[in-house]
C-alpha cells in the first residue's frame, strides 16, 4: 500500500472519533465519568495539535522564507492548548477556538500550497479540505447542541 493510500485511509479513519463524540453528544450519551462533549473536544485538540506539528514539519526545511507558516503552526498548537484549558470553564468558547484552528490550518495550506513539500501531486489539499469540512461541520453540530 502506498503512503498516499495509507494517509488517505488514516485521515478518514481519524474522523471516526469525531463522529462518535458528536453522536454521543447529540443523543446525550457519555462514557463513565466523561461527558461526551469532553470526549469530542479533547480528541479535537489532540488532532489539531497534530496538524500544527505536521505543518511545522512540512515547512521547517524551508523555514527561512516561510516564517508565517511556522508562526501559524505554533498558533494552532496554542489554540489547541487553550481549547483544552477552556473545555471545563467555557465549553462553547473552547469549541469555537478548536474550529477556528482547523480553518486556519487548511486556509494556510491552500494559500501556501507551493510550500508544502511534494504533497500536492497526490491531491493532498483535496483530502485535507474534505476532512476539514467534515470536522468543522461536526464541531458546529456539537456547538449547537450545547445549552
Amino acid at each position: 500500500m502506498t503512503n498516499q493510500r495509507i494517509s488517505t485511509l488514516l485521515a478518514y479513519l481519524g474522523l471516526l472519533p469525531f463522529f462518535l463524540g458528536a453522536l454521543m453528544d447529540y443523543v446525550g450519551s457519555s462514557l463513565p465519568g466523561l461527558p461526551s462533549f469532553i470526549v469530542f473536544a479533547t480528541y479535537s485538540a489532540i488532532i489539531l495539535s497534530f496538524l500544527g506539528g505536521a505543518l511545522w514539519g512540512q515547512v521547517l526545511p524551508q523555514a527561512e522564507h516561510r516564517v508565517a507558516l511556522l508562526i501559524v503552526s505554533n498558533v494552532v498548537a496554542l489554540l489547541s492548548w487553550a481549547g483544552l484549558l477552556l473545555i471545563f470553564l467555557l465549553g462553547k468558547v473552547a469549541l469555537v477556538l478548536l474550529l477556528l484552528g482547523y480553518l486556519l490550518v487548511v486556509l494556510f495550506e491552500v494559500i501556501h500550497k507551493e510550500t508544502l513539500s511534494g504533497v500536492i501531486e497526490w491531491k493532498y489539499l483535496t483530502l485535507r479540505s474534505r476532512v476539514t469540512a467534515i470536522v468543522v461541520a461536526l464541531h458546529a453540530i456539537v456547538l449547537l447542541n450545547q445549552h
